[in-house]
Order: C-alpha cells, then sequence, then structure tokens
C-alpha cells in the first residue's frame, strides 16, 4: 500500500484588467478572500463605482483595505475640491443587509482611504463608491492592499 497525499496551493490573482483597459492590482497580505471579476461605472466627473466578487473563503475573516484610485500613469488618482468620499459596501453572503464605510478623504492628498471590515463574516461582492467635485486627472484602475486583522 502506498501513501497517499494531497498538496493544496491556493492562487490569488493579483493583477485584473477590465476590457477597456482598467488595469487593478490587488495586494494579499495573510487574507482569505480573493477579489476578481472587477467592473467599473463612471458616472459623469463627479463619482465612479467598482464592484469586484469576492471569492468566499472556508472561514468568517475580517480584513483591512488600503484602496487607491490610480491614472493613467499608475499615480494615484487626485480630486479637486473640499468634497472627497470614498464608501466601501460589503455584501454578505447568503443575502442580509449590505454593509457601508463611508470615508473622508483630506483635500491635498492621494484618494488613497483604509477601510475595515466591520464585522467577522462571509462577503460575496465589495462595491467601491468615489465621489469628488472634480478628478483632476483620467481613471484608469485601482490599487487594493488587503491584509487579514484577525
Amino acid at each position: 500500500m502506498g501513501t497517499l497525499s494531497t498538496l493544496a496551493l491556493t492562487y490569488m490573482q493579483t493583477e485584473l484588467r477590465e476590457p477597456w483597459g482598467a488595469q487593478y492590482t490587488l495586494t494579499y497580505t495573510g487574507a482569505s478572500i480573493e477579489l476578481s471579476n472587477p467592473h467599473t461605472t463612471v458616472v459623469g466627473k463627479n463619482t465612479l463605482y467598482v464592484e469586484f466578487d469576492v471569492t468566499p473563503s472556508d472561514k468568517e475573516v475580517r480584513c483591512r483595505f488600503t484602496v487607491t484610485p490610480l491614472d493613467s500613469n499608475q499615480d494615484p488618482l487626485d480630486a479637486a475640491g473640499d468634497t472627497r468620499t470614498t464608501t466601501v459596501t460589503w455584501y454578505p453572503t447568503g443575502g442580509g443587509n449590505p454593509i457601508s464605510d463611508f470615508k473622508e478623504v483630506d483635500a491635498g492628498l492621494p484618494m488613497q482611504t483604509v477601510h475595515n471590515m466591520p464585522n467577522a463574516q462571509r462577503i460575496n461582492k465589495i462595491r467601491i463608491k468615489w465621489t469628488n467635485d472634480n478628478f483632476l486627472s483620467e481613471y484608469e484602475g485601482v490599487k487594493i492592499l488587503i491584509e487579514d486583522i484577525e
């Protein structure tokens, strides 16, 4: 009788691209979820949404997301005016009410924000919304650092 062994490898995709060219760079640090299938909706000059599917993990997780929208040079996107906000909304697996985390971004700083999942739970979708008085360059993608905080 031989010995049967299995090796489970988890591959986390770190570069995603939308058909129109937007680039998404994901960095995972001990995180047990994976983002995929990005979809961007640009609503005029003042608002844009990016949605990702989330591959559920085997356990409930809490993660910290550091989110930075990027321009065509892969530099952090900036915006004029005082009304600069980022909202991250988590959609729980199996239904339930979405949970939103609203942050203001200080004028003169890149649009980077840090968001914590408020509860340990399984998530099946995340939506990131930026609202600003006026973007100073063309939006071309997002850089996201995902860290496990359990």
